[in-house]
This record gives structure tokens, sequence and C-alpha cells, in this order.
């Protein structure tokens, strides 16, 4: 996306390896989503979590106008909002 007088932005996303895209062994299809990955446990049966699907995310941007590069480079951190942490809260909850 490109503002005048001020950057061309782009996003990178980095995502974590797969050394296969089924694991037969465990019964486990890849899959391209958001959030962490997950894995079937043999023993039990249920899914687990196996780290993040998402290695990084860098937003490039490329100065124009007066604006320098070292104005534009500053470190970023992604988070919840305040809502979507509540209802992430409310929702690990259990029910009356």
């Amino acid at each position: 996306m490109k503002i005048d007088d001020l950057a061309i932005f782009k996003c990178s996303v980095e995502s974590q390896p797969v050394n296969t895209l089924y694991d037969a062994q465990n019964d486990i299809v890849i899959k391209a989503v958001i959030g962490p990955k997950t894995a079937r446990d043999p023993k039990t049966g249920l899914m687990k979590p196996t780290g993040n699907a998402v290695k990084n995310i860098k937003l490039l941007a490329q100065a124009t106008g007066e604006y320098t590069r070292a104005e534009l480079n500053k470190d970023a951190v992604l988070g919840w909002t305040d809502l979507a942490q509540s209802q992430i809260d409310a929702a690990k909850q259990p029910e009356p």
C-alpha cells in the first residue's frame, strides 16, 4: 500500500516449516490456518499444541517524500484488543 509522502508498506509473513503434509502414524493432516499448530496425541487422542503456525510477521516500509528510513524503522508487536482478550478469557471459563 502506498501513502504519498509517507511510505510504501508491505507485509511479510514467515511460517513454521513442516516435513510432511500427512503423518500416517499419528493421522495428522497439516492445514494452513492462523494460530497455533496442533497435533493429535497418539496416547490420548486429544489435539495438543505443537508450536506457533506463524514464525514471524514483518511490516516493511520504504520511505517516500520527506520521511526517512530511520523514522519508519520501529519494532511492531501483535496482540489482542481488550475486547478480544476478554472474550478469550470468558471462553476459557468452565460453564456452570
